[in-house]
């Protein structure tokens, strides 16, 4: 399955980067880059990167990774009912066939973020500029706003290779954005699952972390239905502690580096959205 699995990803990844390379060669030529609105000298990605510590009390920003998934539609539905925005940092190589789910997102005030393609450390891949671009590519047309929001662990990125995606002009990127539950007893959700663990017992571990911390990013995952279960538990238990739930751009450090990029904090869809693809 492993196999099978790399091989479909590299299928996938060889396409994009035929599309990619022939963007490139046109834009070369003048022809493809016909928006002049993207800012391809931003500096919005750093060695240290972002995270949610300049929150206010009791304010957090839900995040999912790695998807699409088989529940993440289901999810941003359960969000959305809640009056709850999030950011989904997609997986680039897991888009294909679920375009949909990404235009729903964006329809319930979502925000569709990046975690590359292969979602590795973009420092310790072969081709960091191809990982990222490949992923732009497929994230632009849901980068309201000018928002591009870049997930990474804290050292995913060093400063060799922020030069790199800087020259190619993806510094465009905020990040990488890294969340806030990094307490050696804290399980994220997949970490629950693949440790056995009750939806319940998940919970608690989730509520009780985030108590501790009192604000910040805190990470999901949208592959499991568990999770699904885990969010409607947790979430009323949160509200009823007092917490509340902003998006990315009103965290106060990442809405000066988004509006330092020539992003516009608080769009939604229908904002301005620059294209280097077309």
């Amino acid at each position: 399955m492993a196999i099978g699995r790399s091989l479909y990803s590299l299928k996938i990844f060889g396409q994009v980067l035929g599309l990619t390379s022939l963007t490139l060669c046109l834009s070369s030529c003048g022809i493809a880059r016909k928006s002049k609105t993207c800012n391809l000298k931003a500096d919005g990605l750093k060695v240290a990167g972002f995270s949610g510590h300049h929150l206010e009390s009791k304010q957090l920003s839900l995040v999912f990774l790695e998807g699409p998934g088989h529940h993440t539609e289901e999810i941003g539905e359960a969000l959305h009912g809640a009056h709850i925005p999030a950011t989904f940092f997609i997986k680039g190589e897991d888009v294909h066939g679920h375009e949909e789910v990404l235009d729903k997102l964006v329809d319930q005030g979502h925000r569709i973020a990046s975690g590359g393609f292969t979602f590795e450390d973009l420092k310790s891949v072969k081709d960091p500029v191809l990982d990222l671009r490949a992923a732009d590519k497929i994230i632009t047309p849901y980068a309201f706003g000018h928002q591009y929001w870049l997930f990474g662990e804290p050292g995913s990125l060093d400063a060799g290779t922020i030069t790199q995606l800087k020259n190619a002009g993806l510094g465009k990127y905020i990040g990488p954005i890294h969340p806030d539950t990094e307490g050696e007893t804290f399980l994220e959700d997949e970490k629950c699952w693949e440790s056995g663990l009750a939806v319940g017992q998940c919970v608690q571990g989730y509520f009780d972390e985030i108590v501790h911390i009192d604000r910040g990013i805190i990470p999901f995952h949208s592959e499991d239905e568990r999770s699904l279960k885990l969010l409607q538990q947790l979430i009323p238990e949160l509200v009823a502690f007092g917490f509340t739930f902003v998006p990315l751009d009103k965290i106060p450090d990442l809405r000066l580096a988004l509006t330092a990029a020539g992003g516009i904090p608080d769009a939604g869809k229908g904002a301005e959205v620059c294209n280097d693809y077309e």
